[in-house]
């Protein structure tokens, strides 16, 4: 189905816009900003909503579950791995970004130039790099 905003049902089917609206409104995955608008030359004011058609709730509720099982994963992993991939990551980000511009770089250089150091991480803090 094809979303059409109420402004548009209002002025082709006036008495589907209430219906409309109230449909919108309750819908579980709207977020109500508690702010009354009231249009010029109009009698009755609105609360001010989003709303997230059904496409949208159901592609939010698999991002939630594949976040929730994510965060299974992660507190299994030692925090040392966690910091050593966020480390890598970072310097593979900046890398990339380097070739798109046309910076020549290479990781090892990124590590030196922006002082990549592990901090307190490992059993009594030793291992540092």
């Amino acid at each position: 189905m094809k979303y059409e905003s109420l402004s548009k049902i209002y002025y082709v089917s006036p008495d589907n816009y209430m219906k409309e609206y109230t449909s919108r409104f309750m819908f579980p995955y709207s977020m109500h900003l508690g702010i009354r608008i009231r249009q010029y030359n109009r009698k009755h004011d609105f609360e001010a909503f989003f709303y997230y058609p059904n496409e949208i709730a159901i592609l939010l509720e698999k991002i939630h579950k594949s976040y929730e099982e994510f965060l299974a994963v992660e507190s299994q992993v030692p925090p040392v791995v966690l910091h050593q991939f966020s480390l890598l990551s970072i310097l593979d980000e900046v890398k990339s970004t380097n070739d798109i511009e046309g910076v020549r770089s290479t990781r090892k250089r990124n590590k030196r130039n922006h002082r990549w150091r592990t901090t307190e991480i490992g059993p009594a803090g030793k291992h540092r790099q």
